[in-house]
């Protein structure tokens, strides 16, 4: 079974299951219901293993041949990035990027890498709800100035001959 091969290949690889999950883009939580049998392989996620892995794809699925190819025949990356749709070109690139550095094998520089990206996101998910409550200030004061001018008005209209409660004394 797949699921098997996967785990002898990890095995081989001398990696745990936190370390081969991140490795091919995924929790270690999922790499255990892989492994268990409690859900199925994608054939995106055998391209990932094969690519990162340089692992012999019929032997993946079927067992049969050599686990590991030869390097001139490894699989590409292009091959396991997802296809862009209406990407800009500049989100295409730090998106192949990303990606590279994540599937790279090096585990410290991809840790490196995810806490700033996750860092980040914070940090903009930050300065979006402080430009949100400064939008919300401005709109809340010019609610209040509009409404004492309405209440200018009616004391106004209720006291013609008085000056309003917020005139200054000249």
């Amino acid at each position: 079974m797949i699921r098997n091969r996967i785990k002898e290949l990890r095995k081989h690889l001398k990696l745990n299951q936190a370390d081969f999950a991140l490795s091919i883009g995924i929790k270690q939580g999922s790499l255990s219901d892989i492994e268990t049998g409690k859900t199925a392989v994608t054939q995106r996620m055998m391209t990932t293993i094969c690519a990162v892995y340089n692992v012999n794809r019929e032997w993946l699925e079927t067992g049969k041949g050599e686990m590991i190819l030869p390097g001139d025949q490894k699989e590409t990356v292009r091959e396991v990035r997802p296809q862009p749709h209406t990407r800009s070109p500049d989100l295409q690139l730090v998106l192949d990027q990303v990606y590279e550095i994540m599937i790279s094998g090096e585990k410290t520089i991809a840790d490196a890498l995810k806490q700033n990206v996750v860092a980040f996101h914070a940090s903009v998910k930050t300065m979006q709800q402080n430009k949100k409550l400064t939008r919300t200030a401005k709109e809340n004061r010019a609610l209040i100035d509009d409404l004492r001018r309405k209440m200018d008005a009616l004391e106004k209209f209720l006291n013609p001959h008085d000056p309003p409660s917020n005139a200054k004394a000249e």
